[in-house]
């Protein structure tokens, strides 16, 4: 199952994304602003982050963290 809303991920999710955009936000900021170059991203790491997984989904936003590890 595809998640792609912030209240359907378990707290741990939650951290675990909120750790690594808070510490790789311009980073993140531009690989979305590259893939999706008509949609605003957000500033602050909690708009990122929730707006990562809106057009992202769950798998495709934790493969991106996964990888960059």
């Amino acid at each position: 199952m595809a998640i792609y809303k912030w209240d359907e991920l378990s707290q741990e999710e939650q951290k675990k994304i909120m750790n690594y955009v808070s510490l790789n936000l311009a980073s993140v900021r531009e690989y979305i602003r590259k893939k999706f170059p008509h949609l605003y991203t957000g500033m602050s790491p909690e708009e990122v982050a929730k707006g990562w997984l809106m057009i992202e989904g769950l798998d495709g936003l934790m493969d991106y963290i996964d990888k960059s590890r």
